[in-house]
């Protein structure tokens, strides 16, 4: 079953509730200005490593070094999408990769393809 999804517009307002996600990312033309809610986090430890995932096999960008963001679903609140992110994903290991080429990858992401 489809996740629902709240969507907002430029402002961050929801001006759509309870979207089936299926039928956001089918139909995005019957949703004129509106956009899914993503929250993103920067987790950065006491030595200054930034915690990252690479994005999984079948998703889209595939391999790329990605910051831990979730969609918002319906009804909630963008920090508790983070948790629960963070707890759906096992992103701790992420401390322990090699952060140079981490951000190696980072680089090539926002200057190849403009992704962040």
């Amino acid at each position: 079953m489809s996740e629902r999804v709240d969507l907002v517009n430029a402002h961050g307002e929801v001006r759509a509730y309870r979207v089936l996600r299926t039928r956001y990312n089918a139909n995005r033309e019957r949703y004129p200005g509106l956009h899914l809610q993503i929250a993103v986090a920067t987790v950065v430890n006491p030595s200054g490593h930034v915690l990252v995932h690479e994005r999984a096999e079948g998703k889209s960008e595939a391999g790329l070094i990605d910051l831990l963001c979730e969609t918002v679903k319906a009804g909630e609140e963008p920090a508790a999408a983070v948790r629960r992110g963070l707890a759906d994903s096992a992103l701790v290991a992420g401390f322990r990769t090699d952060v140079n080429a981490a951000l190696q990858k980072l680089r090539k992401v926002r200057d190849g393809a403009g992704v962040i």
